[in-house]
Parts: C-alpha cells; structure tokens; sequence
C-alpha cells in the first residue's frame, strides 16, 4: 500500500491490490481531521472519473453531487463515488468523482486496468485537492466521444453505447483553489 500527498491534510489517501490478477485497485480515502471535508482525486494527470464520465453517469448510472452529504461506505466492491461539476481558480470545468467524508469517516473504491508493471504509482504525482461545494446548476455538457466513451469500450472489451452528446447534467457545482489538469476539455454550459 502506498501513502499518497494530499493537498488537504485532513484526507488520508492510500492504494492497494484489491484483485491483483484483474488488475483491480482499492482507493482507500480517510479523513482524520476534526470536520467535514470534501476532495478530487488527481492522478495520471487528471481528475479520477474524468476519463469516462459519460460512462460511469449513464451507461453505469453512477450517483450525481446534489449536496455536500458525507459518502455512506458500503465496501468497495459497492461504493460507485457520486460525479460532479467542477471548477478550478481560472474558471476551468470538468466531471469527476467528489469523495465528502465526515470527521473520522474512511470510504473506499476499486478501479481497474492495472498491472504488476502498470500501477498507480506509475503515473507519477498522485494527490487530493480539496474542493467547496458552491450551488446546484443544471449544465449541458459536450464531451469527446472517442476518448471518453468509445476508448472506454477498447480498453475493458464491453460492448456499450455512448450516452448521448451533450449530456444535461443537474449537479453541484465544486470550486477548488488549486489548478487541476484538465485534458479533455468538456464544453461545459451552465444553464440555470
């Protein structure tokens, strides 16, 4: 298991094989401070469940941030982590996983597509930046189909079909105070 830097101190993340002959990880998230607190997970350059948000969101119906509500662990073989809008300091938008934990609270999730040569130590730097819930908007996004959905299909070698595009998304939109990459550039429009 390998300890990860975080950006918010009171949110410990680690990794370890959860099935390593599939190639399965379990991201292990704690919060050890005395409050509430909500992060984005960033590694191999960009935000995690941003390669493949429509995916996750509508072909796999993954929960959508509608509130700051701490996650309710349920093992990570269950645990599907809610997306949301998100913001960065210059105004930059895009999807991924918000983690909310309470004082105390652990929460964890599997992700696949790993090796013994191809870990998430491989990516290089791995962190946790803290994010602030602001508001509710509903936003109609545009994604790349070719990447985030059609590459999701050659990767795991399951048949699916991509989610419409754009997608119109109600979520909470997420600010953080820190720059995060961004690589796939969602055209992302906030109607309401």
């Amino acid at each position: 298991m390998a300890m990860i830097r975080v950006g918010q101190p009171s949110i410990r993340v680690s990794w370890a094989w959860y099935d390593q002959a599939s190639g399965i990880v379990e991201w292990k998230l704690r919060n050890v401070g005395g409050g509430k607190g909500s992060v984005i997970l960033i590694r191999d350059g960009y935000v995690f469940g941003g390669a493949f948000w429509p995916v996750y969101l509508k072909v796999f119906g993954f929960p959508v941030t509608m509130d700051d509500a701490p996650l309710v662990n349920m093992g990570p073989a269950r645990n599907n982590p809610p997306l949301g809008v998100l913001t960065d300091p210059d105004g930059h938008g895009q999807v991924g996983f918000v983690f909310t934990l309470s004082a105390g609270e652990a929460y964890s999730t599997l992700e696949g597509g790993f090796s013994t040569e191809f870990t998430p130590d491989s990516f290089g730097k791995i962190e946790a930046i803290s994010v602030i819930p602001e508001s509710v908007h509903t936003f109609i996004i545009t994604y790349n189909v070719s990447a985030q959905c059609e590459q999701y299909a050659s990767q795991t070698g399951e048949s699916i079909s991509c989610p419409e595009n754009p997608v119109k998304l109600r979520s909470m939109l997420w600010r953080s105070g820190e720059g995060f990459p961004i690589p796939f550039m969602d055209d992302i429009v906030q109607l309401s």
